[in-house]
Order: structure tokens, then sequence, then C-alpha cells
């Protein structure tokens, strides 16, 4: 996915999720993608339940990866990096998740 393919903030935004291989798949582009019947109608998208999934924006050059779906209610995470590669952005935010669940947990 290119920078100027990303959504700008107030346009929506993407889902992504990071596999083993921390390899990005984006919502829609993969066969892991698919739709909820439940969320249909709302135009939400899944990926597969057992991965963490982000949502994927940007306001100008600046990509905004937010956590969705985690943990509880309570558990907010949101990343914002200048970087050309909204790929790069994602794995980043991943692992600063995983980092921040286990500061939680200690």
């Amino acid at each position: 996915m290119k920078l100027e393919m990303l959504p700008l903030e107030n346009d929506g935004v993407v889902f992504a999720a990071v596999t083993e291989n921390n390899e990005v798949i984006w919502a829609y582009d993969n066969k892991y993608a698919g739709r909820d019947s439940t969320r249909e109608r709302s135009g939400e998208c899944m990926i597969d339940e057992d991965r963490s999934m982000f949502t994927v924006c940007r306001h100008g050059t600046i990509i905004i990866v937010e956590a969705c779906g985690w943990y509880d209610s309570d558990f907010h995470f949101k990343f914002e990096v200048t970087i050309r590669e909204p790929y790069k952005a994602v794995i980043l935010a991943h692992e600063l998740a995983v980092l921040m669940d286990a500061a939680n947990e200690a």
C-alpha cells in the first residue's frame, strides 16, 4: 500500500494486521480479510479475529495507526509517524503495542 492510497484522517480508515512473519495484511486485499455479516451494514471490515488489528489513515504525510479490537475498553493505543511506507508504520505500531501490553502485565 502506498502512502497516497491511505484515506485522509476525516475520510475513513483501512484495516491492517501483522502476521507472524512481520507481513502486513491490508483489509479486502488478501485471503485473510473478510466481512462479518453483523458488521456488513456499517461497512466495517474484519481480519482474522486471532490477529491484532489496526486502523490506518493519514494526515498529510503523517501515518496514523490505531489499535482496535484489543483487550478491553480501557486499552487505547494510537501511533503517529512520518514515514513513506505504511506497512513499516503498522509493524512499528504492532511492536510498540506488544511492549505496552507487556508493561501493563508487569
